[in-house]
């Protein structure tokens, strides 16, 4: 198959100041998506086009890049997206980043004063509830975070997060950084899927706490949407997110899935009336991206 002539999309660090030789690669991509994935791009397209039809969806995009020889593809990828829960992989990032060079910061412990009201998705939890009065360390926060989605852990560690490193964060995966207090900060599958990819190549934080965040990820004890259609035996390192706007709902999912041999990051974000309707369209557009994976 012939390929247009396509140049190399590079993110690097910003580290001016800090080191005077290295420029570090965090992630690469050839600027063309791939005719390579034309196949599911067009299935995943025409099911996305059926479900807008039907009125299940009001809009979605999705993003997948294959981590065996980088094609990848996006569908309405610069559509913008209130991105709920995601973002607590931003929140991990930055503590870890911070630990790195403050190695106590992970066992400090941190007092829980006040719980808010959870709304949306029931998760069955693998651990008791966060009380109020008890006292947790961060890694221990971080893991009701990621594993639970735990909003009361993670109400926590914003209350006490290094602010400038949650902004570094933002900025060196190429966003603008929100104001955590902020219900109406938006991003697209196009962001997202950096967050992801650094952990994957161990290039944003060390290798040991880019391994450690994608444990604690492949621990999610949500089933309901982008692992839900997958073989139970398949590793599937995952978060989702969720959020109400004027118009309906926002229900999101990203992960790697390590597909033997051809592992592969995969974001779907939705947004539409019918709330109970956007895990399951979720759950469809992942099995058909497996599928097609499988065949590559």
């Amino acid at each position: 198959m012939e390929r247009v002539t396509c140049p190399l999309d590079v993110l690097r660090l910003n580290v001016k100041g800090k080191y005077n030789y290295v420029s570090p690669l965090l992630l690469s991509d050839i600027a063309c998506s791939s005719p390579e994935l034309d196949s599911i791009k067009n299935t995943v397209d025409s099911y996305i086009q059926e479900k807008k039809k039907s009125g299940v969806l009001t809009q979605a995009s999705v993003y997948l890049k294959t981590h065996r020889n980088g094609y990848w593809f996006e569908i309405n990828g610069n559509a913008m997206y209130n991105p709920g829960s995601l973002m607590k992989v931003a929140i991990m990032l930055a503590y870890l980043r911070d630990s790195e060079e403050q190695p106590a910061l992970l066992d400090k412990i941190l007092l829980l004063t006040t719980k808010i009201n959870d709304i949306g998705i029931k998760q069955i939890r693998t651990s008791a509830p966060l009380e109020i009065g008890k006292s947790y360390s961060v890694r221990n926060l971080i893991t009701e975070m990621i594993v639970n989605s735990d909003n009361d852990a993670t109400d926590l560690l914003n209350r006490n997060i290094n602010r400038n490193t949650f902004a570094s964060v933002m900025s060196d995966l190429g966003s603008r950084t929100p104001d955590l207090d902020d219900p109406n900060f938006e991003m697209s599958v196009l962001e997202y899927n950096r967050y992801l990819r650094v952990l994957y190549n161990g290039s944003y934080i060390s290798r040991s706490n880019s391994d450690w965040a994608l444990g604690l990820l492949t621990k999610s004890n949500y089933k309901g949407a982008l692992v839900k259609l997958l073989p139970d035996d398949l590793m599937v390192a995952h978060k989702f997110g969720e959020r109400p706007y004027q118009d309906g709902f926002n229900f999101h999912e990203g992960g790697i899935v390590y597909l033997k041999n051809n592992p592969y990051t995969v974001v779907v974000m939705t947004k539409g009336k019918d709330y109970q309707a956007l895990p399951d369209f979720v759950a469809d557009i992942s099995k058909l991206c497996y599928d097609g994976m499988k065949n590559l």
